[in-house]
């Protein structure tokens, strides 16, 4: 973990404590995610440590290149042409 977060410029109990204050879940879906499985997300333009997210929503952001525009879009998508969500409950 220490060279992880040395990676990111962060220390070991900083990760700890934002994995605690998300409750040990990603920030984007809310699924429980194990510290050291987890990915640690950081703005690329910036370097700033964002959070932690579980590895598929920390893919998908780098997928969507950090975009807000092009997630707004894909977003409406998806509300307009269907999509699996509508069917689980929050």
């Amino acid at each position: 973990m220490i060279k992880r977060c040395s990676r990111r410029g962060i220390t070991p109990e900083e990760l700890i404590d934002k994995y605690e204050e998300q409750g040990g879940k990603c920030s984007i879906c809310l699924s429980d995610i194990d510290l050291v499985d987890s990915a640690i997300d950081h703005n690329h333009d910036s370097g700033k440590f964002r959070g932690v997210l579980c590895k598929t929503c920390n893919r998908a952001l780098g997928l969507f290149r950090d975009n807000p525009e092009i997630l707004r879009r894909a977003r409406k998508y998806l509300i307009e042409n269907g999509n699996y969500a509508n069917s689980e409950k929050d």
